[in-house]
């Protein structure tokens, strides 16, 4: 923009630049703003009144004390020119106003892009989400009922265990009483060829088996609850596979 004013000044003629430097010396010519002094100006070239120009006013405020001394001194030509070159300057700057917007409004279209993109990745993981985990849920409902099932008959093999254990001690134990009941009886018996004869059968023991060894021991469930709990494992992995998967499948159909 100085240099515009330069390129004015250069257009003057002496005559012209004498004027010019009379005005700048005039209160009146940009009211609110200090005119400049005789001393600045009296012997001054033209770059040297732009010099001056510029250490008292702004940039802005210098070209519009400019056109104000232009037009007073009768050189609307110079004047149009300068507020032309600004006026080109003005749609050069639109033209680089009007592509900053076509960019930003690509970027806007690009955004809107991939947040529809991201929405419908959001809606394909909610659904693999439910998925999985209702897969999951069905896979845990059904091996904890599985699970429950093989504890409980193996409760019921124990118990099975236990009862015809118990049927058979308590054979042995009616046995034993009626044995020991011939017993008694025989030794309380006056005939001695009747006991004589019965000695032998009733002393004998009756058919038993030997206890000792014989335990009832608890089942274990720890077998079964580690087998479940590995196959939820598997489960796990193999539905995290699968995710997996899909997920690299969408990237390439929509990479």
């Amino acid at each position: 923009m100085s240099e515009d004013i330069l390129a004015t000044l250069d257009n003057l003629t002496e005559e012209e630049l004498s004027r010019f430097k009379w005005f700048l010396q005039q209160p009146e010519i940009l009211p609110g703003l200090p005119s400049l002094t005789t001393k600045h100006l009296e012997n001054a070239k033209r770059l040297q009144v732009l010099d001056v120009m510029l250490k008292t006013y702004t940039l802005q405020q210098s070209l519009e004390i400019t056109c104000q001394i232009l037009k007073k001194i009768n050189r609307n030509d110079l004047q149009q020119r300068l507020l032309q070159s600004k006026k080109e300057e003005l749609k050069k700057k639109d033209s680089e106003f009007q592509e900053m917007i076509k960019y930003r409004q690509g970027k806007i279209e690009e955004i809107r892009v991939s947040i529809k993109i991201s929405k419908d990745d959001e809606d394909k993981q909610k659904a693999e989400g439910v998925e999985v985990f209702t897969a999951l849920k069905e896979s845990v409902v059904r091996g904890l009922m599985e699970l429950i099932n093989e504890i409980e008959d193996k409760q019921k093999t124990a118990e099975k265990q236990a009862e015809d254990l118990i049927k058979e001690l308590e054979q042995e134990i009616c046995a034993l009483l009626k044995r020991s009941s011939e017993v008694k009886q025989l030794s309380q018996s006056k005939d001695h060829l009747h006991f004589l004869q019965r000695f032998s059968s009733v002393k004998a023991t009756p058919p038993t088996k030997s206890w000792t060894k014989i335990r009832v021991h608890p089942p274990s469930y720890d077998g079964p609850v580690e087998r479940a709990v590995g196959l939820l494992e598997e489960k796990i992995k193999e539905k995290r596979k699968e995710a997996e998967l899909r997920r690299h499948n969408y990237r390439d159909s929509s990479g």
